[in-house]
């Protein structure tokens, strides 16, 4: 279950790495879906774990603390949540063309063009010094 985790956790970290080199399609299919699938295993593991030691008698008690099962599954369950939580929050910022930074990239261009034809506010605009009205 160890290595699975720490499996999980090295693939998610390689998504938030690789995604602007390789494109976030292809890092969501290389690093974020198996990430999300070993996660899901190792919580199956730990709840399958945690049956076998909670319906055991006591005299075949393997010595595992239920304490330290909780605390590793409700870790995993967390873990789970919050990554998939990441991999959303990257997608809505870097999605190519509905992302908030095509979005973005798209209002810019389009500011660029209306302004370009009033040079003398174009150089003000690009140092962050337009005035509010």
């Amino acid at each position: 279950m160890d290595r699975g985790l720490e499996k999980a956790r090295r693939l998610h970290g390689s998504f938030f790495i690789q995604y602007e080199q390789i494109g976030l399609q292809a890092a969501h299919e290389t690093y974020a879906q198996p990430s999300v699938r070993e996660i899901a295993r190792v919580i199956s593991l730990s709840r399958e774990l945690k049956k076998l030691i909670s319906s055991s008698n006591s005299d075949n008690r393997v010595n595992i603390n239920p304490t330290d099962i909780n605390l590793y599954l409700s870790s995993a369950e967390r873990f789970a949540e919050t990554s998939i939580e990441a991999v959303e929050l990257i997608s809505l910022r870097a999605a190519p063309k509905r992302g908030v930074e095509a979005k973005l990239q798209t209002v810019f261009l389009t500011l660029e063009r209306t302004l370009q034809p009033l040079p003398e506010i174009w150089p003000t605009f690009m140092q962050g010094e337009l005035p509010m009205t």
